[in-house]
């Protein structure tokens, strides 16, 4: 059970990588800001969405099925149905269901993307808001600084506080479909002119959608890979119920097996 169990589970994690790598369209900044790409943007993800939880599903169900079809003996035709109760039910009710709910309700997504997601993207969340955000504690002492002086406080400011500050707290607040109104938010505390730079705009999305995306495989992973252990002990459980006709082939194979080792034994 145990082999089956993680030959299932090696085979959903590489065609979940599939879908991350190949399969999933990317989200770019100027696609949320042009309300009709966002719409095809949303019909696409839906679409490569279902084709990967097919592709799952069939990939699932011809393991499972060559499986019993190898313990049990028989055609592979005569347990599709055996192989399709235990592949389908599960991963249609279980898996089928977690992809509507993060699709209806994509702050669940939030229990990983705030834990590995955000562990993944800290760092160059922080050093971008640290260039990004006014620091309240240093711009007041600044005013009265000549224009040379501030630049170069700012740099010492900028250094010290992305070291023992950590501003990058912040992108847990922030998800793909609100990115445009955090931003505006976060216009006032912004240093001079940042509000206006596409370039760290750009930055700082691409680390909000690869946060949420984290989020979002990893409850696929963890989903998947408990269905398949869950699977696979039912199917070691689950005994053979072999027709009459292949009963009797497994009989006589069973038959020559025997022969053929007391054969080699006399030798």
């Amino acid at each position: 059970m145990e082999s089956t169990s993680y030959f299932n589970t090696l085979a959903f994690i590489l065609t979940t990588i599939l879908y991350a790598v190949a399969m999933k369209p990317a989200l770019k900044l100027e696609t949320i800001e042009d309300d009709n790409k966002y719409l095809e943007y949303k019909s696409n993800n839906l679409m490569y969405l279902g084709a990967y939880f097919i592709l799952v599903t069939l990939v699932q169900f011809s393991i499972n099925s060559s499986i019993i079809t190898s313990a049990c003996g028989g055609s592979a035709k005569e347990n599709f149905g055996a192989a399709g109760m235990l592949t389908f039910i599960p991963w249609i009710f279980i898996f089928g269901i977690l992809i509507m709910v993060l699709i209806t309700f994509p702050g669940f997504k939030t229990v990983f993307a705030d834990v590995i997601g955000y562990y993944l993207v800290a760092t160059k969340a922080n050093d971008i808001l640290t260039e990004l955000l006014v620091d309240s504690r240093v711009q007041p002492n600044m005013e009265s600084l000549p224009a040379d002086q501030k630049v170069k406080v700012q740099s010492a400011a900028d250094a010290i506080i992305k070291i023992m500050g950590n501003n990058a707290v912040l992108i847990n607040k922030i998800q793909p479909e609100n990115f445009n109104n955090y931003w505006n938010t976060l216009i006032p505390l912004m240093k001079p002119g940042m509000d206006k730079n596409s370039e760290i705009k750009g930055r700082l999305f691409e680390l909000v959608v690869k946060r949420d995306f984290v989020g979002e495989v990893m409850w696929y992973v963890y989903t998947g890979v408990l269905l398949t252990f869950l699977v696979g002990l039912k199917i070691a459980s689950r005994g053979c119920n072999s027709s009459p006709e292949t009963m009797a082939e497994n009989l006589q194979r069973f038959k020559q097996e025997q022969a053929m080792d007391t054969k080699s034994a006399t030798q």
